[in-house]
C-alpha cells in the first residue's frame, strides 16, 4: 500500500513540474522579454525589431512615447496583414511568428504601388519604415514603406 502511494504522488509530482514547464514557455507570449536597445542610424532612423518595440511599450506607454514617439522607426516583426484599407495600404507586424500578441505594429504606406506588396505572405519575416505615431490600440507608424520583404519565390 506505501508503495503505490509513493508512485501515485512521484507520478503526481512528475505532472505537476511538466504543466509549470508549459506554463512557463507559454508565458513568454504574454510576458515580453527585456528589450535590446535600439540602434540610431547616422540619419536618426531609429533601428528595433518589433518584439522590442512592443517590450518599450508593455513596460512603460510614456516612457516608450518619449523614446520613439515622432522619430522614424525601421521596424522588422512578422506579416500578419497586408491589406487595402481605405485606399490606404496598411501592413500589420507582431513580433514573433505565429504568436499571439495584444498589440501590433500597423504601418500605413505612402506607396502602394510597390509589387513586392503583392508577392508578402502571412507570416513572411519583413522590415518597414515609418513615422511613429505612439500607441493608439496598436503602434502606429505613418508615412511607412517597405524596406525589406522577402524575394520573390520562382
Amino acid at each position: 500500500m506505501t508503495i503505490i502511494k509513493a508512485r501515485n504522488i512521484k507520478s503526481g509530482i512528475i505532472a505537476l513540474l511538466l504543466a509549470l514547464g508549459v506554463l512557463m514557455a507559454g508565458c513568454k507570449t504574454f510576458f515580453p522579454s527585456v528589450p535590446v536597445t535600439p540602434v540610431v542610424r547616422p540619419d536618426g532612423v531609429v533601428v528595433i525589431a518589433a518584439k522590442d518595440l512592443f517590450s518599450y511599450y508593455t513596460a512603460d506607454v510614456k516612457s516608450a512615447d518619449t523614446m520613439f514617439k515622432g522619430k522614424t522607426l525601421q521596424v522588422t516583426g512578422y506579416l500578419t496583414m497586408n491589406r487595402d484599407f481605405m485606399g490606404t495600404r496598411i501592413i500589420v507586424l507582431s513580433p514573433g511568428k505565429g504568436s499571439m500578441w495584444n498589440v501590433a505594429v500597423q504601418c500605413y504606406l505612402r506607396d502602394a504601388s510597390d509589387p513586392r506588396l503583392q508577392t508578402l505572405k502571412i507570416g513572411n519575416e519583413v522590415t518597414v519604415l515609418g513615422e511613429c505615431q505612439g500607441l493608439e490600440m496598436d503602434i502606429i507608424l505613418k508615412n511607412g514603406s517597405l524596406v525589406d520583404a522577402p524575394e520573390k519565390e520562382s
